[in-house]
């Protein structure tokens, strides 16, 4: 039993610490043109405040002989935000190499500078919006990622960007309104993604981050998306954090996520999910999860089993703590179909520790328990029991 233990304890580690990295791989690429956004109208602001009205000409001149892309600004116009001075560029757009068609483009984006780090002679974002922006973000065939437009990004610039990202992190302010996104996978070239009312919010104070996303998803994908971080740390530049983490999704169809987020998934793992889950996080590890999981038509690969585990319906509200020596695991308001019609097992509790497995279960249902026990094929090689090789 202990080795299953260690063995469990191990997989489910390693399978966080490959989810982690993939959401923050996937992040930092999509973050990388709104980060060049934020430089212009950064470098815009801290060259040309406070005469930048009738700068406009001269700033498009600079950043194409400092980017090599044409940039084109309808309006440029000063403002004060506070005590803080700002910067105001309307209608922006980026183009591409060819200049044929803007790569970027963004309804606004305003950026205003702390006062006495500006006095001081070292500018800070107090904050930074943009509005409606819009791009295409692509993963080429070998891998490498980039926006549509632009050259991809290589690994040899990881050190370089990841300088940016600290100093990103460091500034005050930084939020996305009603943005859109189109996602083009080049090694899934018939099925590309468009998220809509895109909106994030960062905030940063030291060491504090808190970070609010969501975004419409095409029908059958998602709905009511979003997630709320709230965290002292940066997973993004590989630090140990601690926070508390909020996840909601309604109707999470794992057969319609686009490649790149089924590569990091079971191969065989099918189902729609709705999950609104509060967890908390310590050492970069997470010590407890709460809230609501509903799944349908749930097909999932278990050591021990020679085919998927496969559930009709399952929701309840869980509660999951992590203990010295294992966890709990407590099930209330559980409703199951395994192989039949829904019904209640009210309560369900599974403890694991290092010298103690228990599982109590309120009400069972012996003919759909049977039916469904019946249907498992497992392997004969298997060394243990599906549910003692599963358990994570």
């Amino acid at each position: 039993m202990k080795k299953h233990s260690l063995r469990i304890q191990s997989y489910r580690h390693t399978r966080w610490y490959r989810v982690l990295r993939w959401l923050a791989h996937v992040l930092w690429y999509s973050a990388m043109a709104v980060v060049a956004l934020v430089a212009i109208a950064y470098t815009a602001a801290r060259l040309l405040l406070p005469a930048v009205t009738d700068k406009k000409a001269e700033l498009e001149a600079f950043l194409l002989r400092q980017s090599g892309y044409t940039v084109r600004i309808e309006k440029l116009e000063g403002y004060w935000d506070g005590l803080h001075p700002g910067l105001s560029m309307r209608g922006v757009s980026v183009y591409a190499a060819d200049g044929a068609r803007p790569a970027v483009r963004l309804a606004e984006l305003r950026i205003s500078l702390q006062m006495l780090p500006l006095l001081i002679g070292r500018p800070q974002i107090h904050s930074a919006v943009l509005t409606r922006p819009s791009l295409t973000l692509e993963r080429l065939v070998d891998g490498r990622f980039r926006v549509s437009g632009f050259a991809p990004v290589e690994q040899t610039d990881v050190a370089q960007n990841e300088a940016f990202v600290a100093w990103l992190f460091r500034q005050g302010q930084l939020a996305i309104e009603d943005g859109e996104l189109q996602w083009f996978d080049r090694r899934e070239p018939d099925r590309s993604l468009r998220l809509t009312h895109v909106n994030l919010q960062l905030r940063n104070s030291g060491g504090d981050h808190r970070l609010g996303a969501a975004a419409e998803f095409p029908q059958g994908l998602c709905n009511d998306c979003s997630l709320v971080a709230d965290v002292s740390g940066n997973p993004f530049l590989g630090q140990l954090f601690n926070g508390e983490i909020y996840l909601r999704g309604r109707d999470v169809n794992v057969e319609r996520m686009p490649r790149v987020i089924r590569e990091q998934l079971p191969e065989t793992l099918r189902g729609t999910f709705s999950v609104e889950l509060w967890n908390a996080w310590k050492d970069s590890r997470p010590v407890s999860v709460e809230g609501e999981l509903a799944v349908n038509n749930l097909r999932l690969p278990l050591a021990g089993l020679r085919a998927p585990l496969s559930v009709k319906h399952a929701s309840t509200r869980v509660r999951w703590e992590d203990e010295s020596s294992g966890f709990r695991l407590v099930l209330t308001d559980l409703t199951l179909a395994l192989h039949g019609a829904p019904w209640s097992a009210g309560e369900l509790q599974f403890v694991r520790r290092e010298h103690e497995t228990s599982l109590r279960v309120g009400r069972i249902e012996l003919a759909d328990v049977t039916a469904f026990v019946a249907g498992l094929r497992l392997d004969e090689k298997a060394d243990g029991l599906p549910y003692e090789e599963s358990a994570a």
